[in-house]
């Protein structure tokens, strides 16, 4: 799962509001000169998101014990999936190296994260967000780079979301609220 936790952010300038991830994810960016093709961009981004949260949704009920206790069928058939899943990861992984994770504040409409190196001002970029440790697939989402600030070891990025699609938009907004949940019950729980 995602490294870090949610905040309820409320309006402040640029950052716009609503629920905020705050955390540590592998980012990489690219500048785009011309636009992808968006129509399988998003296509592979909600695919990407549904995956994210089924793994989600498994490490909660395997940390409750939910469906171990009721259908031990169910647990073992899951154990194989996990199994199998992680012999793709390993692959995956060896294919195409993730980047290193940064520090990450990002809600359905921006993301603002630290760089060493920072793109050029105004330039359009595709960024690729790893979600999840097991699954390195990256959600790809257009941005906008506004603004660039020096900060003690590199330089703070802040650029908002282009042209997403309001399905992509939706899951993105549903994984943050997730991780907003998770940050509660932790909280509450310690």
């Amino acid at each position: 799962h995602a490294e870090g936790r949610a905040v309820d952010h409320h309006p402040q300038g640029k950052r716009g509001s609503g629920l905020v991830f705050e955390g540590r994810l592998p980012l990489r960016w690219h500048v785009v000169d011309a636009a992808p093709d968006w129509l399988a961009l998003h296509a592979a981004n909600i695919e990407v998101l549904r995956v994210v949260t089924a793994m989600e949704d498994q490490g909660a009920s395997q940390h409750h014990g939910e469906d171990s206790e009721r259908h031990p069928e169910i647990s073992r058939l899951e154990a194989k999936m996990d199994i199998l899943l992680d012999l793709v990861c390993q692959f995956l992984r060896r294919q195409d190296a993730l980047p290193a994770p940064v520090p990450v504040r990002m809600s359905a409409t921006s993301i603002e994260w630290i760089a060493a190196e920072p793109p050029p001002a105004d330039a359009q970029l595709l960024l690729d967000l790893y979600l999840h440790d097991s699954y390195p697939r990256p959600i790809r989402l257009p941005g906008e780079v506004r603004d660039v600030a020096t900060v003690p070891g590199g330089f703070r990025v802040l650029a908002a979301f282009g042209a997403m699609d309001e399905a992509v938009k939706d899951w993105l907004e549903r994984l943050i609220f997730r991780y907003h949940r998770r940050s509660i019950a932790s909280h509450r729980r310690s």
